[in-house]
């Protein structure tokens, strides 16, 4: 069952049926095992795509899913072939975000825990029930007060390994009913990684700050924090993932390439860039993994 949205981004065009599938289900000498098992060592990619702003990692990967249904003429789900993001990225941002196809899973753990580059637009003096600018106004505070001198001596406390609350739902109203509900429960904290933030410019209300960061960091939470450690409130107001693990927005393929043929290439052609890095992850997160294999969102 597909959204609207992900039958929409699907045009009708002819594409061949790739010869390894033909010739596998050509010949009555393959059992049904034997093509399942086959088919799982062919259809195996890992390649980042371009979120735009406004549409769910849902939708694209239900997008992504319908395509490579329509191209190789099979139903992936029937021989337990995953399509899943690599991490999280939120509705309200843009940017590159991995993709795996297959069934071994175990790259994708380790590229969940890869270092990220955002750049990010926020404003002080107003704070929302998402913490963007998509949310309600739930505050507003002066701002007068903050200088760039101030703003950057705050970030020490924010780098390194921490603890973040979770974010709030990106967008989405919680029905009053569970409001009630959650004031009874204890704040949800997750560990964090950050390894830097750069502020390169401060026109207040505005800000624009760079920040590289590990798994679990939430540049919404930070910068709802910031705003409170300045004696001030603030909202994110844009979100660009620049760099996700090896992936820069230099790779990531835009809706209109998103076939099973581009994926394959990039796969291959990022290949080395990719698995070494999963090597270098494996290396330096070994000693962490434990605190962020249940994370099921990093953003």
């Amino acid at each position: 069952c597909y959204t609207n949205a992900a039958k929409a981004s699907i045009s009708r065009r002819a594409v061949a049926r790739p010869s390894f599938l033909i010739e596998m289900g050509a010949t009555t000498l393959v059992g049904k095992q034997t093509l399942v098992r086959e088919t799982r060592k062919v259809v195996r990619a890992i390649f980042p795509v371009l979120k735009e702003k406004g549409e769910s990692l849902k939708d694209v990967t239900e997008k992504l899913l319908l395509v490579f249904n329509y191209d190789l003429d099979i139903r992936l789900q029937h021989y337990a072939i995953h399509v899943l993001p690599i991490g999280y990225l939120d509705n309200f941002a843009r940017g590159v975000i991995g993709y795996s196809v297959g069934t071994n899973i175990t790259a994708l753990r380790w590229l969940r825990l890869s270092n990220r580059k955002f750049v990010l637009k926020g404003s002080f003096g107003t704070e929302t029930s998402t913490y963007n600018s998509l949310g309600d106004v739930t505050g507003t505070a002066p701002y007068d007060h903050i200088t760039k001198e101030k703003l950057e001596k705050k970030f020490s406390r924010f780098l390194g390994a921490i603890e973040q609350t979770i974010a709030p739902a990106d967008g989405v109203e919680i029905p009053p009913e569970h409001v009630v509900k959650r004031e009874h429960v204890a704040v949800m904290k997750r560990p964090a990684i950050c390894h830097s933030i750069k502020c390169s410019k401060l026109n207040l209300p505005d800000f624009l700050l760079e920040i590289e960061c590990g798994p679990g960091f939430s540049p919404r939470t930070f910068v709802h924090d910031l705003g409170k450690d300045l004696d001030s409130c603030a909202h994110v107001v844009h979100l660009e993932q620049t760099q996700y693990g090896p992936f820069t927005l230099e790779h990531a393929l835009p809706a209109y390439r998103w076939s099973w043929d581009e994926a394959s290439a990039a796969s291959e052609k990022l290949r080395s860039l990719w698995s070494s890095h999963v090597d270098k992850v494996r290396s330096d997160m070994k000693d962490q993994y434990h605190l962020f294999k249940n994370l099921a969102r990093y953003c």
